[in-house]
């Protein structure tokens, strides 16, 4: 009886927080629906996995071929996404004229199936990121991209992090899981482990505040109490998240990224935009320093990690045993598979690992030298397309800036920079 009290109070707040979201602003194209089922699972859980349909399915199986009800629906969606862009043509052209690295990286990934270990698997999760780029498109070259990017936030941000609550404490056996070796509890909420629930909440939250200081400059806005208040409820809504589950990696981001996107809204910067190179060194920086300068392990520890970054420099070492070909990689996302995967896991003493846990070795090990300069041509690109729409005073141009801070920092100890990553 708690539970189910439990959860029609917690649907109640989600329907009170999409209302407080309703506005009246430029209309967007209803195609906007296709890319948000996409992030709806993406940032959860896969369809299979909430029918229960994927339980018997070892992780290794399910990394490397999925189960046919997945791949249908995305299938589904990228085809949808396809036929929406074959309507706006002239769009995609201009958005790949400004975005030539990321047009080239995903050539490149697509041509890297040519020496696949498993060519056929390898094309499956190229075609899966494709998707991905798809969905993008899909937001941008909508006629208001910029309405169509906050109703993806808010509306996607509202039911997954308030799902997760819901889940976590009305329904505990989904929303968490208890380790018998560790005997504690991590809280996963509508994902599948604690720091992907950290991602989700890094994500949104640093798109809350994004809106949150839009609305705060656009005083005259009709509606606007009800939208900012909605905007603190889920940007507090992504802190607790991040504070609850203990993904330190995420939480970390956040409050640095916070800070870029804060720092750009100063007067001294808005005098002298130059200023925006400094604040990204020093946040970037200050985040390298502690992973690979501090020897005494005292800035982890602060940060409540152990000097290894909980395993993960094992992790590396394991990864980087392999004889891969150093120039090309083993190609798009195919170092686990085949009997790597288990290989890592003998070499560790445990499973379960499909990641190198740091973004640029699991670029390497999977594209080589050149994917790693390839994707850095893209973070930089982006980076210079930041700082041109903040020296115009465009409001885009501080989440921009702050999600490059983000994928930068967070791919030291996680790999954000792979297939349907929310990163």
């Amino acid at each position: 009886m708690i539970q189910v009290i439990g959860a029609i109070a917690g649907a109640g707040c989600i329907a009170l927080l999409l209302y407080l979201y309703r506005d009246t602003g430029p209309r967007v194209s209803l195609a906007l629906w296709i890319p948000f089922l996409w992030i709806l699972i993406i940032g959860s859980r896969s369809p299979s996995n909430w029918l229960g349909l994927s339980a018997s399915v070892s992780q290794s199986v399910r990394y490397s071929e999925g189960t046919p009800l997945d791949a249908a629906i995305f299938g589904l969606l990228i085809v949808a996404g396809l036929a929406v862009l074959n309507q706006r043509t002239r769009g995609i052209t201009a958005f790949f004229n400004a975005n030539a690295a990321l047009l080239l990286f995903n050539a490149y990934c697509v041509t890297s199936v040519l020496w696949s270990d498993e060519p056929y698997i390898t094309s499956k999760h190229v075609v899966k990121a494709i998707g991905d780029l798809v969905m993008v498109l899909v937001v941008l070259t909508d006629r208001n991209p910029v309405q169509a990017m906050r109703r993806l936030f808010s509306r996607a941000g509202v039911l997954l992090l308030m799902g997760s609550l819901v889940l976590i404490y009305c329904f505990p056996a989904m929303g968490s899981s208890f380790d018998l070796d560790t005997h504690r509890r991590y809280f996963n909420g509508v994902t599948t482990q604690k720091n992907e629930l950290g991602v989700i909440s890094m994500i949104f939250g640093l798109a809350a505040l994004w809106m949150m200081l839009s609305v705060l400059g656009e005083r005259k806005e009709q509606g606007r109490r009800k939208t900012l208040i909605a905007h603190v409820l889920l940007l507090l809504t992504a802190i607790y998240l991040l504070v609850l589950c203990n993904s330190i990696t995420s939480l970390t981001c956040l409050v640095l990224s916070s800070g870029v996107m804060l720092a750009v809204k100063s007067r001294s910067i808005q005098k002298n935009p130059s200023l925006i190179h400094w604040v990204m060194i020093g946040v970037i920086g200050g985040a390298l320093s502690s992973v690979f300068l501090d020897n005494s392990g005292l800035l982890l520890s602060m940060l409540g990690r152990n000097p290894t970054l909980t395993g993960r420099t094992e992790i590396w070492k394991a990864v980087l045993s392999f004889d891969v070909n150093p120039w090309i990689g083993v190609g798009y996302d195919s170092f686990w598979l085949g009997d790597r995967i288990q290989t890592v896991a003998q070499r560790l003493g445990y499973a379960g690992i499909t990641e190198a846990h740091n973004g640029y070795l699991e670029i390497f090990i999977n594209m080589g030298w050149v994917g790693l300069a390839l994707v850095s041509w893209t973070l930089i690109s982006g980076y210079g397309h930041s700082v041109r729409l903040l020296r115009q005073g465009v409001e885009e141009g501080r989440l921009s800036l702050a999600l490059v801070a983000v994928t930068v920092i967070f791919n030291i100890s996680e790999a954000g920079i792979k297939n349907q990553s929310m990163i």
